[in-house]
């Protein structure tokens, strides 16, 4: 299960090119963009690529798929290149497909997928601003707002460093996401062409 949250929780992990980043002057200001944002998301949907580097490797490994979104709690993240596999959450329902087999989990019940629920769903929705188990801490410059979480809880500090969510104050939107795991491994993910409240594509969210 181990290996499971980790491969789960690197998924959400978004980054964009480096920022210089100041602690924020008006930090309630930063925290309003950011739920104002979430608040306005009603779908998202978008190719992705991915570059995942790893301490023990001279290169990063590259990835693509495409990501979809729904208020409030479904989402699909598939990755079709050059390994498929699909995550479907679909309300307390997690589904996982890899190499052709399924399997499904219930967050309910089981810890570690409520956990990548509630981070990969409430940095979404802008929920996990409200959860006890993270300490915010907000950044910015002119262009971006920075929210920094880190767990404090010990069992999730040993899977992940911290979430960093960035959004773009001009466009009123996510910018990227940044997860530094256990081990200060980055993953960088970016969103070719995004769409906001756009129809998505009927059932894709049911068939994997």
């Amino acid at each position: 299960m181990h290996k499971i949250f980790t491969i789960l929780i690197s998924l959400f992990a978004m980054a964009g090119f480096a920022q210089e980043m100041k602690p924020a002057k008006n930090p309630e200001a930063v925290k309003a963009a950011f739920v104002a944002v979430n608040q306005s998301i009603q779908t998202f949907a978008s190719p992705f690529k991915q570059s995942k580097e790893l301490s023990f490797m001279n290169k990063p490994l590259t990835s693509t798929g495409e990501f979809y979104y729904q208020k409030s709690d479904l989402l699909r993240w598939e990755y079709l290149e050059p390994i498929q596999y699909v995550m479907l959450i679909n309300g307390e329902q997690v589904r996982i497909k890899e190499d052709g087999k399924v399997k499904s989990y219930s967050s309910a019940v089981n810890e570690i997928f409520k956990t990548v629920k509630e981070v990969i769903l409430g940095c979404i929705s802008g929920d996990i601003l409200e959860n006890p188990d993270y300490e915010a801490s907000y950044f910015g410059n002119e262009n971006t707002y920075q929210v920094k979480l880190k767990p404090i809880k010990k069992d999730l500090q040993g899977f992940m460093k911290e979430v960093n969510i960035f959004i773009d104050i001009k466009e009123k939107r996510f910018s990227h996401l940044v997860l530094m795991d256990g081990s200060g491994d980055l993953t960088t993910i970016e969103f070719t062409k995004p769409m906001v409240n756009q129809e998505l594509p009927k059932g894709i969210f049911d068939a994997l």
